[in-house]
């Protein structure tokens, strides 16, 4: 029998179950970029009270993949006010997101961002921003098949 996978809210109680997915997605990071994703000591714990944060806002958006219980994949928010020369006062900014290696090309991002998408259309927002990392190929390949459009170079000179 196919194993069902569920999209819904994250849940505070999720934090436990979270951790060890977030931690293959920062693997994947710093074997990336060591210098853009290397880790403080208490990065999880630090990370737990983030995940929390994000369940409990408003403003914020929580979305997980489960699968018998296992979270598989997730992705994180939030709505986040410009400067006010624009006149979008405001947008969506996805702020995390993963899925477990062993789950990938399966679908189940694109349910994650659908779902954010909704979220961010009910909030409102007339667009949606993220950030990857230029070296992240797989990455960048996910995100422009979801339809986004690089709009932004962030550089940075090592000193």
């Amino acid at each position: 029998m196919p194993k069902q996978v569920v999209i819904r809210d994250g849940r505070i109680k999720d934090k436990e179950k979270i951790i060890e997915l977030w931690k293959e997605i920062m693997d994947y990071h710093m074997k990336i970029s060591n210098i853009d994703f290397e880790l403080v000591d208490d990065a999880t714990e630090i990370f737990k009270k983030f995940f929390e944060t994000n369940v409990r806002s408003i403003n914020k958006k929580v979305i997980v993949a489960e699968e018998d219980g296992r979270i598989i994949g997730y992705m994180m928010g939030a709505i986040e006010k410009r400067p006010p020369v624009f006149k979008t006062t405001h947008r969506a900014f996805i702020t995390d997101t993963g899925v477990t290696v062993s789950k990938r090309n399966l679908g189940i991002g694109t349910k994650l961002f659908n779902a954010f998408s909704s979220w961010a259309k009910e909030k409102g927002m007339k667009f949606i921003s993220l950030a990857v990392v230029f070296e992240n190929e797989i990455g960048i390949g996910f995100w422009k098949k979801q339809g986004f459009e690089t709009m932004l170079l962030l550089q940075r000179k090592m000193l």
